[in-house]
């Protein structure tokens, strides 16, 4: 399966017969399973009926348009707006189960340096990082409560892009969200409370 994405690095178109060369940051076909390379202009032509690219196929933004981190909590639903989201919940330690982490966030170091050492966590922000070079413009992490698992892997993988120089925008939807116990017991978010975080 090959898809739109963004070249990682420079590279020669690898289709038979083309001799153009890719830099990297240019929107090309990335094949999914040996990472070859195929230019823009290759991709129009031959995508669908070569390399079986589907109608909903469709180049990715410009190489500078922002990628948007969002952390959140399942417990408000997720992210209308996000093309990947990543579950931390079974594959991260809960950093709210240590006394002394639990009044942190996800941005504090202490709570970072927690989860970094989660064998788990790696593998997420592998597959998070993925996405990025297949042109996935926006990425959200879930957990219980939006606070610590998926605030500092958020917070992981932006610093991680940023040095590579990647535009990237974080919203931490429900760092700041206050919940209320329903007559039922469940809870809900208070909109009256409700802060995004935002860095850029």
């Amino acid at each position: 399966m090959s898809v739109w994405g963004i070249a990682p690095k420079s590279k020669l178109c690898y289709t038979s017969g083309c001799s153009n060369q890719i830099t990297a940051g240019d929107a090309c076909v990335i094949h999914e399973v040996t990472g070859f390379l195929a230019c823009k202009e290759c991709g129009d032509k031959y995508g669908k009926k070569a390399w079986g690219m589907v109608d909903n196929d469709v180049h990715p933004s410009a190489p500078q348009t922002p990628i948007t981190l969002t952390s959140f909590s399942y417990k408000f639903g997720k992210p209308s707006n996000a093309a990947k989201v990543i579950d931390t919940r079974t594959a991260v330690r809960n950093p709210w189960r240590r006394a002394e982490l639990r009044k942190l966030t996800g941005l504090d170091p202490r709570v970072q340096e927690f989860v970094g050492h989660c064998k788990g966590a790696k593998d997420l922000l592998y597959t998070a990082a993925r996405r990025v070079e297949l042109g996935f413009q926006s990425i959200a992490f879930g957990c219980q409560g939006g606070k610590h698992r998926s605030v500092a892997l958020v917070e992981m993988l932006a610093k991680q892009l940023r040095e590579d120089g990647r535009n990237v925008v974080v919203v931490h939807r429900d760092l700041k969200v206050k919940a209320k116990e329903k007559v039922d017991g469940s809870t809900a978010s208070d909109p009256k409370s409700t802060v995004e975080v935002i860095s850029v």
